[in-house]
């Protein structure tokens, strides 16, 4: 019994160990680099643009229209949601239903210039969905590159 336990807190220890240790300063003296990142700022312009790809997004799906849905993805993302989409188009028109998209708060700029855009989805019937997007421009044009439903 005493061993099983000494097994179980081993690993515990070791975790707060490493969450404990400072961080190494680096060659020069200055603090190490914690990740940061200078900010990004886009324009106006720019981030009505990554909006513009959310609405344009649900447009096609509320018209039933997988391809042009299809096309408002990054290619990596496009990948991974291209089979799902005309499938999930399908089920709407099917059922009739077309869904309301209403923003729930500004766009949020990271660091790395991906904008952040939450949106609520009017579900008739069911429960409202909340979901964010991650916008990225890829050679000029703004594209959806994930989502989260929260």
């Amino acid at each position: 019994m005493k061993l099983l336990l000494a097994l179980l807190l081993i690993p515990v220890l070791v975790l707060f160990a490493a969450c404990g240790q400072a961080a190494e300063p680096s060659d020069n003296g200055a603090p190490a680099d914690n990740g940061s990142v200078a900010s990004v700022t886009l324009s106006q312009e720019d981030i009505d643009a990554a909006r513009q790809v959310v609405y344009d997004y649900w447009d096609a799906c509320n018209a039933y229209d997988p391809e042009a849905a299809i096309a408002c993805l990054e290619d990596s993302y496009r990948q991974i949601r291209e089979a799902d989409i005309p499938g999930e188009i399908a089920q709407m028109q099917g059922a009739g239903v077309q869904l309301g998209v209403e923003e729930e708060a500004e766009p949020v700029v990271t660091a790395d210039g991906t904008v952040l855009i939450q949106i609520k989805l009017d579900v008739p019937i069911m429960a409202d969905r909340h979901i964010i997007y991650e916008v990225v421009e890829v050679d000029g044009a703004w594209k959806i590159c994930d989502s989260e439903e929260l």
